[in-house]
């Protein structure tokens, strides 16, 4: 983890307990409260929190398959977590988290975001490399799958400002899965549909 405190113009490495294998979301909802999830060396999740800003502790999942784990707070005690095919949610700022299926099992969460308190969405490929986004509408207590176009390729990372306006961008074709074509999309509907918006090049 690394943080800035000068607005961006420079950065140093923070503090974790443990060595992650990868940490690949973050989210913070003030200048010191944040949450990092990612995945161990064992491919389970991982969620690290922080209270200052500087100092990370390791929080305990109740899950140990899955994969990345995607995280979006609310709130300083409220976030939400996708990880393979269980949701993670706390009320407690990660005291504890309760675990909840998923429909369906991504390859892996590239993003998780909650633009109201009981709107959230998360957004990745299943196991064929097929966009899809998870939709919850109770804080992240149940979920439907919402099957994207193939011509997404692989889904990276999205923000929603608000509940009617969702964007993420995305990578390759279902030719060229890979490939160096990237594409914005936009929702209007909450995440369960996309329409693409441009291409980048």
């Amino acid at each position: 983890v690394i943080g800035s405190t000068d607005g961006g113009r420079t950065w140093a490495f923070e503090h974790l307990p443990v060595s992650p294998y990868a940490l690949r979301s973050i989210s913070c909802v003030s200048d010191t409260r944040c949450e990092a999830g990612g995945a161990d060396a064992g491919d389970g999740p991982d969620i690290f929190s922080t209270t200052d800003g500087s100092n990370w502790t390791q929080q305990a999942l109740p899950v140990a398959q899955g994969g990345m784990a995607a995280v979006a707070c609310l709130s300083p005690t409220t976030c939400v977590a996708v990880s393979g095919g269980s949701g993670l949610t706390t009320g407690d700022a990660g005291a504890t988290w309760s675990q909840t299926p998923v429909p369906a099992v991504p390859d892996v969460p590239q993003a998780t975001a909650c633009p109201t308190a009981t709107h959230c969405l998360a957004l990745a490929n299943d196991a064929l490399g097929r966009p899809e986004s998870l939709v919850s509408d109770d804080h992240g207590k149940t979920w439907a799958v919402h099957e994207l176009s193939p011509a997404f390729g692989r889904i990276w990372d999205v923000a929603c400002p608000a509940l009617d306006h969702c964007v993420a961008v995305s990578q390759g074709t279902p030719a060229k899965p890979q490939g160096i074509v990237s594409h914005v999309l936009v929702s209007d509907d909450g995440g369960s549909a996309a329409s693409l918006w441009s291409t980048l090049f």
